[in-house]
């Protein structure tokens, strides 16, 4: 099992969006501020009130920026570069630009967009839609009824906490609903649907058995079935001959479309 899937069953305790406010220092980025303050030659853009508009290209071709609103509804756009962007409070429209971007929503109702990159996006707090665009991107919905879409390229997408609606896109993704009640669609690839320990009653909408489609499950000590031919046995149809597979606990998830005898134990995986 690589780290990376690892570290999806680790955020199934929820993440504090305080704990996101910083990264690893990027050699050569500008930390832009309003009042044009420059600090051991960092510049930084830190607005605190009023509904704001920024754009990175405005000041120079290929910044790498950090980006901050303020209290109340923010547009924020890194253009060029690769930029940390914070929505803060409000509800906030956050676009990453080109190149590698971290962006995070924090508090408000917020949209986040990483366009062009390798992005990295994080809702925060209350109902969020989380879209990666281009490139192989993370996608973290944190709290609230999240909406993430990791459109193209080989996504990781995590729901948090609340009933989520979590959408791979092309590619072969990888897709987490965490906490609650969550639809998961892979879309188009064969993508990889993580079960941890709290998982909720989910739902898959798309999972092709015979297009390399794969439910992993975390093996938990006393806690539903123990190997994948337990998985496997644990399938039964429901009223509308879709496929519920059960996890113990009160976990599951249903297979729309799938009836319990097209799945082989190539479709599960027991970590």
């Amino acid at each position: 099992m690589s780290s990376d899937l690892y570290s999806l069953f680790e955020s199934e305790d929820e993440r504090d969006d305080d704990a996101f406010e910083h990264r690893d220092d990027r050699s050569g980025h500008d930390d832009h501020d309003s009042d044009g303050h420059d600090s051991d030659g960092h510049d930084s853009d830190d607005r605190d009130h009023g509904d704001d508009r920024d754009h990175g290209d405005d000041r120079r071709n290929d910044d790498d920026d950090v980006m901050s609103g303020g209290d109340s509804d923010d547009h924020l756009d890194g253009g060029v570069g690769r930029d940390d962007i914070h929505g803060r409070d409000g509800d906030d429209d956050l676009h990453g630009g080109f190149d590698d971007d971290v962006i995070y929503g924090n508090v408000g109702s917020d949209f986040l967009y990483g366009d062009d990159g390798a992005d990295v996006l994080y809702g925060g707090q209350h109902r969020d839609h989380v879209e990666g665009g281009t490139g192989d991107d993370r996608l973290y919905g944190n709290l609230g009824d999240d909406t993430l879409d990791g459109s193209d390229g080989v996504d990781w997408l995590h729901g948090g906490q609340g009933d989520d609606m979590v959408s791979g896109g092309t590619g072969d993704d990888v897709l987490n609903g965490g906490l609650g009640d969550d639809l998961l669609n892979g879309g188009a690839g064969a993508d990889q649907f993580v079960f941890g320990g709290l998982s909720g009653t989910d739902t898959i909408a798309d999972f092709d058995p015979t297009g390399g489609d794969v439910i992993v499950r975390a093996a938990l000590a006393g806690v539903g079935p123990a190997s994948v031919a337990e998985l496997l046995a644990s399938v039964t149809n429901d009223a509308s001959g879709d496929a519920v597979v059960d996890f113990g606990a009160g976990q599951s998830v249903t297979l729309i479309g799938v009836s319990a005898d097209a799945l082989s134990a190539a479709n599960f995986q027991l970590v």
